[in-house]
């Protein structure tokens, strides 16, 4: 007999390391609400398992798993990740298909060339960041996240 949860839901956030400045900007916050605060530990954050995979020139070593019910993939494009043929590769391996929903989130218009790409990331529609004030990027984020959580497959 396993003593293993399978939790509802998980979060895994994905960026190239030349990014991080951006990377903060837009999912900082948001990161922030998932988490448990170990600080606060009675706060109202939601304790939603979350996973980061970040590097340089090389993709990360480690790929998300399927750990919940639901895992919600973001992927952070930029330029950084359309120039590196790794790091193409690498996302566009990953797994879209049910338990794992991708959010490609873009940080400037060079990401939105990863969506005519044979793999993951091929057709999907992509949050443009760059385009939102840091106000709307978190609500967007949001109504995203939920939409993914509750089954939505439409898009706004």
């Amino acid at each position: 007999m396993s003593n293993y949860i399978n939790p509802p839901l998980a979060a895994h956030f994905i960026w190239h390391q030349k990014d991080n400045d951006q990377f903060d900007d837009i999912c900082g916050i948001f990161r922030k609400y998932l988490t448990r605060d170990i600080d606060r530990p009675f706060s109202r954050e939601l304790n939603i398992p979350t996973f980061f995979y970040s590097s340089l020139d090389f993709p990360p070593n480690d790929i998300p798993i399927s750990i919940a019910k639901r895992n919600i993939i973001f992927i952070c494009l930029s330029r950084n990740t359309l120039i590196c043929s790794k790091w193409r590769k690498y996302l566009n391996s990953l797994s879209n298909s049910e338990p794992n929903y991708l959010v490609p989130i873009a940080l400037d218009s060079y990401a939105l060339k990863h969506s005519g790409e044979e793999g993951a990331l091929n057709s999907l529609h992509f949050i443009r960041a760059y385009e939102f004030d840091k106000k709307l990027k978190i609500s967007y984020l949001f109504c995203h996240f939920h939409m993914s959580y509750s089954g939505m497959d439409s898009v706004i």
